[in-house]
C-alpha cells in the first residue's frame, strides 16, 4: 500500500535514518529507505516536503508512521527557538529536520545495550543477525525481512546462542535484561 505525508517539512529523512536512533532503516541504491517497525517493512523516499510511503500493511499506516516519526510536533518551532542560543546554531544548522523517533521501548533497550563501546554499522549487524536468528518473518516484496525478538524469546536463549548474533559480551546483559522484562521485574 501506498501513503503519502505532506508538509512534514522541517523533516530530514537521511539524518533520521542514518544518525544512530534507529538501527533498522538501510539506504538502498534509488534512494529509498527500507526499515522495518514492528511487524511492519516500510520503503520510504522522501521528495522536499513529502514522505512516499510503500509497506506490506494497509492497517492506519498513516497514523501509526505520523506517531513514529513525530510529525505532531512543531519542529520548526523548536528550530526557531533553538536558534535564538548563538552556541546552538552550529547543531541546528548540521541536524535541522531530525526528529525523535517514537520507538518500541523493549527494541531501544536491547539497542541501547547494543551500543556499548561500538560504532553503528556493527550495531546494525548486531540487531539485523538477532532478528534473522530470533525474529518472527514478514514478506515484502518478494524479500524476507524479521520483526525484533520479543522479551521471551531472547529470555529463553543461552549466551552462547545469543552470541551467535556477534553482540560479544553484551549477550549477559541482553539476557539479564531479557528475563527482567519477561518475568514483570521491570
Amino acid at each position: 500500500m501506498r501513503t503519502i505525508i505532506n508538509d512534514i517539512l522541517p523533516f530530514n529523512l537521511e539524518i533520521i535514518a542514518e544518525g544512530g536512533q534507529a538501527f533498522r532503516w538501510n539506504r538502498q541504491q534509488d534512494g529509498k529507505y527500507i526499515g522495518v517497525v514492528g511487524n511492519h517493512v516500510f520503503e520510504i523516499f522522501q521528495n522536499d516536503d513529502e514522505l512516499i510511503i510503500d509497506s506490506n500493511d494497509d492497517k492506519k499506516i498513516t497514523v501509526f508512521l505520523k506517531e513514529y516519526f513525530d510529525v505532531y510536533r512543531d519542529y520548526e518551532r523548536i528550530e526557531q527557538e533553538m536558534m535564538s542560543f548563538e552556541e546552538l546554531i552550529p547543531a541546528v544548522n548540521y541536524c535541522s529536520g531530525y526528529r525523535i523517533l517514537f520507538q518500541d521501548p523493549w527494541e531501544t533497550t536491547i539497542s541501547f545495550i547494543i551500543s556499548a563501546n561500538n560504532n553503528i554499522t556493527n550495531i546494525k549487524k548486531t540487531i539485523k543477525n538477532m532478528c534473522k536468528l530470533y525474529g518472527s518473518p514478514i514478506e515484502y516484496k518478494g524479500e524476507t525481512y524479521y520483526s525484533f525478538p520479543s522479551p521471551n524469546t531472547l529470555a529463553r536463549l543461552s549466551e552462547a546462542e545469543l552470541r551467535l548474533t556477534k553482540c560479544g559480551y553484551r549477550a549477559k546483559y541482553i539476557i539479564q535484561t531479557a528475563r527482567m522484562v519477561a518475568s514483570g521485574k521491570i
